[in-house]
């Protein structure tokens, strides 16, 4: 390996049909996260429905985003273009027979069994993802010797690896205590180090097998120069999770995240010029657009929890003063029955002792009066009040806890893909929204007022500020 020339990897993710496809795969992708990658955003080809799997000409995958990129690299290698050596590593779900297997089927339904269809690529893309002809196609991993040198045509080496559980780098990933893509990246990056790797990532389920191929990247490999994910060619089963995948790897893995498919083929050394098809083919969601949809969040978060903790540390500090004031004055309360009564007592024996003295009817009264008044001052007003803060930490907390899922609610459907590119249905789907949302008000007002009918009238507290 020539040390002046940069290494490029392009690893691909679970690029199989169970995923794309096959509907009666329990794994299989919306129909809009399989169409970010396999559909250009100008096509107006679609998907069709045949025997329970997605169907897609074989034209329309190879103009989509995944296609162009892999022509753009791959396809410009095959004939030797392109600057140094491009490693394409191809990784696979792959399951055969075995306890393992028959767990992770029992949770997740049957997908990516060794040799079927729904465990091949996509057979519009299979020229460019497997142009050697070398992947295992029947009878799992023993039809043909792993080789995890690859196999070279023109400037680009194919790789075929197989894993069977989400964490591809664990030493048992491909079976009998072997590690498939330990050993391909292995080979590739020499224990001497070659500083100028620049490794790039696309595929599916970007908060899963992604996001765990780059969190063992970084761990194993961290010499690389340059790791990059492609926001345009990977999806998961919702944008929100999608996202937030990506925001982990930008924030905690500083993994670089792009957005355009020609910058990608770029940074794998090829230059696809000024190819416009290449450069529209990005996706229409960015990454980028969200950035401060993050931010935005965490600053609503952290001041509600500031605010609940707030407002918990005032009621509590004013439950424990109201508390200690009751038990206080119920023990003043005491004292003073006692003391009354016991002048009540005397002056009663006084009054019986010495006719005419002290009238009768003084004991009697100084008794009542000094209760009535005791336990109106002492023990009444505090009691009230106790319920009274009671009554209001329960309001803060509901409101708190309701307004959580106000924002749970809207976040859900105003950050769906559908909601980001209105359509006919957009009306509709605010309209629910609304009727949610208004369901919510009405369970809070009858809490509210159940809580008033237990201590009197308590007044919501305000809503805490939103940044």
């Amino acid at each position: 390996m020539d040390g002046s020339e940069p290494v490029h990897i392009l690893i691909t993710q679970c690029l199989q049909n169970d995923f794309f496809f096959n509907l009666n795969c329990r794994l299989h992708l919306p129909e809009d996260a399989a169409a970010k990658l396999l559909i250009h955003p100008d096509s107006r080809s679609g998907f069709g429905l045949r025997r329970g799997r997605r169907v897609l000409d074989a034209r329309t995958q190879r103009s989509g985003p995944l296609g162009r990129m892999l022509s753009a690299t791959v396809g410009a290698r095959l004939g030797g273009g392109g600057r140094g050596v491009l490693h394409l590593v191809n990784v696979r779900d792959w399951h055969v027979p075995s306890d393992d297997y028959d767990r992770e089927r029992s949770e997740y339904g049957t997908h990516c069994e060794a040799g079927t269809w729904g465990a091949d690529y996509p057979d519009a893309l299979v020229g460019l993802l497997d142009p050697t002809g070398t992947r295992p196609r029947a009878g799992g991993p023993g039809t043909a010797p792993f080789d995890p040198t690859g196999r070279r045509r023109g400037s680009v080496i194919v790789h075929h690896v197989h894993s069977n559980t989400l964490f591809d780098l664990r030493e048992d990933a491909s079976g009998l205590d072997r590690s498939e893509l330990g050993e391909v990246l292995g080979a590739i990056l020499p224990p001497s180090g070659h500083q100028d790797v620049r490794i790039a990532v696309v595929g599916l389920y970007t908060d899963i097998k992604v996001q765990l191929l780059l969190q063992s990247l970084r761990t194993s490999f961290g010499g690389a120069r340059q790791v990059v994910v492609s926001d345009s060619l990977t999806a998961g089963v919702s944008l929100e999770r999608h996202l937030a995948a990506l925001d982990f790897a930008r924030k905690v893995l500083r993994v670089e995240v792009m957005q355009g498919v020609s910058d990608l083929a770029r940074l794998l050394g090829t230059d696809p010029g000024q190819d416009e098809e290449l450069e529209s083919a990005a996706g229409a969601v960015a990454f980028a657009d969200y950035a401060e949809y993050f931010q935005a969040k965490q600053r609503i978060v952290s001041s509600e929890d500031a605010q609940s903790r707030s407002y918990r540390q005032q009621i509590i500090g004013r439950l424990d003063a109201t508390v200690r004031l009751v038990t206080l004055t119920n023990v003043f309360l005491i004292v003073c029955g006692a003391l009354t009564l016991g002048a009540a007592v005397v002056l009663a024996v006084l009054a019986a002792a010495a006719p005419g003295t002290i009238p009768v009817a003084l004991p009697a009264l100084v008794l009542g009066l000094s209760a009535v008044q005791v336990v109106s001052v002492f023990f009444h007003r505090p009691a009230q009040s106790l319920i009274q803060l009671l009554g209001r930490e329960a309001i803060v907390r509901m409101s708190l806890e309701s307004r959580s899922l106000r924002l749970a609610l809207a976040r859900y459907h105003l950050t769906t893909p559908d909601a980001l590119h209105p359509d006919e249905g957009s009306g509709l789907r605010a309209e629910l929204l609304q009727r949610q949302m208004d369901i919510l008000a009405q369970m809070d007002r009858a809490d509210i007022e159940a809580i008033e009918k237990l201590g009197g009238p308590v007044s919501p507290p305000d809503a805490p500020p939103v940044e």
